[in-house]
């Protein structure tokens, strides 16, 4: 997921609502519930609302007016406006990413702001349940489907590989075992083809850990991909 908060890095407001809520979070144990996660962004949007109005008009009179700030935003913005059937605010804007830099999941926010974005994710597999790294790559890894793991063993009735893009805040090595949180399914995103260490050509699906809710953007942002990717195999 392209997080919302890289659109908005440097807009002291973001950080300064993130801040309040994170404070307040620390004495709470992780919302499972969704509606504790409704009572907790109602909180963060007073914050926001709070530190909207100590901003001077001329600030937000300059943000508004930040070409780049809002080319930035402009394909957001328009989606969001497809799918919703109404504009966002420059406020609603800043909640996104003060819920973001909180650590709010998109789906959370999402179903917050306007909850007919929502969806049950109609791509989700459950073939593998686990994936085991056994090949690195610079910007991903390559790894096997296992349907369930019995110590340090993967087992599967059928073999099949696949691809999936590195993240910032995963450490990848060969054997590592890669999973989805309870909140996550694997989804296949795409198709990648690769040439092995024998020189074989491979095609394989590109894996990424998706919500079980998933927003109608993201589903959209799948689909090109989908279709990109397909384009490009040889």
């Amino acid at each position: 997921m392209k997080k919302i908060l890289f659109i908005l890095v440097g807009l002291s407001l973001i950080s300064a609502c993130a801040s309040i809520q994170t404070n307040q979070q620390e004495n709470v144990v992780k919302q499972e519930e969704n509606q504790q996660t409704k009572i907790s962004l109602k909180e963060l949007e007073k914050n926001v609302k709070q530190k909207f109005a100590e901003t001077s008009p001329e600030e937000l009179a300059e943000l508004e007016k930040n070409t780049e700030f809002q080319k930035e935003i402009k394909e957001f913005k328009e989606s969001f406006s497809k799918y919703s059937g109404r504009n966002l605010s420059l406020q609603d804007i800043i909640l996104i990413g003060a819920a973001d830099a909180a650590g709010y999941t998109e789906s959370e926010i999402f179903e917050y702001l306007e909850p007919s974005l929502v969806i049950k994710n109609p791509y989700c597999e459950d073939e593998f349940k686990f994936f085991k790294v056994f090949q690195t790559l610079p910007n991903m890894v390559l790894v096997s489907g296992c349907t369930k793991m019995l110590e340090d063993h993967c087992y599967s009735l059928s073999s099949r590989d696949f691809v999936t893009y590195k993240r910032d805040d995963v450490l990848y090595f060969d054997n590592k075992i890669l999973q989805p949180n309870k909140d996550e399914c694997p989804v296949y995103i795409g198709v990648y083809q690769y040439e092995s260490r024998n020189g074989h050509t491979h095609v394989v699906p590109i894996l990424s850990f998706e919500g079980k809710k998933i927003t109608k953007m993201r589903l959209e942002e799948i689909l090109k991909i989908r279709e990109e990717t397909a384009k490009e195999i040889k």
